[in-house]
């Protein structure tokens, strides 16, 4: 993989889309955004309710 080469992956819940350089980037954005916005890692939709969707 070239540094010109983008991962894009979206989380599960809100469908929020990232586009990083590498990998690891990748897992760290993805991590905090799941704790800021959803309360825990790996949130699945069934723990997602729209009191807590911004």
């Amino acid at each position: 993989m070239s540094s010109n080469d983008l991962l894009v992956d979206k989380c599960q819940v809100c469908e929020t889309y990232f586009a990083v350089t590498s990998s690891a980037d990748l897992q760290r954005r993805l991590n905090a955004h799941e704790l800021e916005q959803h309360g825990k890692v790996n949130p699945s939709r069934v723990d997602h309710t729209a009191t807590n969707h911004r």
